[in-house]
């Protein structure tokens, strides 16, 4: 949408056991052959709270920043392929298309690959919280005047479904890594590759695109 975010964090819904979880990220939307066009924001060895309760994972070593009207994807999934630890939800229209939003973001449905990127499904929608903040303008004027002859209504750059601390979208179950965010829970075997506005998890990896939104 028209603001900028910052993903600090995010959620997601797994069983009750530790395993190693993995989240990747790449501008755009899901893409399903160049898979080095992802890049790897986090991984590590992460304590389940039962499906169906959010899990929330350590905060991004370096957020990550989505500009205004643009699209990522998340891809997150269990680093071992497991089948049975993190959930998604079928979904209920088409990939790219928002089953969750705010003013600030869109979470759309997507994909389910188990790991390492593998054969896909859709379309579903991924079970998890994004947490984001909405970068503030600076208030310390600028040293050289700027060219721009009117100003700007536009912060800066990143997303999620309200400003800093609060989750977006909540969490529900499904058997396979979720490349889509989703709302619901239902378990799946397959991670999911769904595209967001701004971002989202699943029992498999993750793969899918988000749009950073306009602030809700």
């Amino acid at each position: 949408k028209d603001y900028g975010i910052t993903v600090e964090r995010l959620a997601i819904n797994m069983d009750a056991i530790t395993e190693e979880v993995v989240v990747y990220c790449r501008p755009g939307f899901a893409d399903l052959v160049a898979h080095n066009s992802y890049v790897r924001v986090f991984q590590e060895d992460v304590e389940g709270q039962g499906m169906g309760n959010p899990t929330l994972l350590p905060s991004f070593e370096t957020p990550i920043e989505i500009p205004a009207n643009s699209t990522y994807t998340f891809y997150t999934s269990s680093g071992s392929g497991s089948l049975q630890s993190m959930y998604h939800t079928s979904g209920s229209a088409s990939v790219n298309s928002a089953f969750v939003s705010d003013e600030t973001i869109d979470i759309n449905e997507g994909y389910s690959a188990h790991f390492p990127f593998g054969a896909p499904k859709s379309p579903t929608q991924w079970n998890g919280v994004v947490y984001y903040s909405i970068p503030q303008p600076s208030a310390r004027p600028s040293q050289a005047p700027s060219m721009s002859v009117s100003p700007s209504s536009q912060p800066s750059m990143i997303p999620t479904l309200q400003p800093s601390g609060r989750p977006s979208v909540s969490a529900a179950p499904s058997s396979e890594p979720s490349l889509a965010p989703s709302k619901s829970a239902q378990p799946s075997s397959e991670p999911s590759l769904a595209p967001s506005k701004s971002a989202q998890p699943s029992s498999e990896p993750s793969l899918a695109p988000s749009k950073s939104a306009q602030p809700s």
